[in-house]
């Protein structure tokens, strides 16, 4: 579980519908404090730097409950396409 120093700590009201989501988190720059935030949440964050590592997780994992995507990645518009 990644952990961030000084990351405020938001609760959503829907903090028990998003309990237990799978999520992956799409995007070559450091995302650890939302991944720290996703953990804080209950939520199961899982990265991938690259389009390729994406779409290797799609396909040979569990389906994800939510996609948080660079639109930009390495090449503009690479998110895009991934999407």
């Amino acid at each position: 579980q990644p952990e961030v120093q000084n990351l405020p700590t938001l609760q959503p009201a829907c903090a028990d519908t998003l309990a237990g989501l799978k999520v992956l988190v799409v995007d070559a720059t450091p995302v650890e404090p939302v991944l720290a935030l996703l953990c804080g949440w209950q939520m199961q964050p899982v990265h991938a730097k690259t389009q390729a590592q994406a779409l290797q997780l799609m396909q040979h994992h569990k389906p994800f409950d939510l996609v948080m995507l660079d639109a930009h990645l390495d090449q503009p518009d690479e998110g895009f396409a991934l999407a």
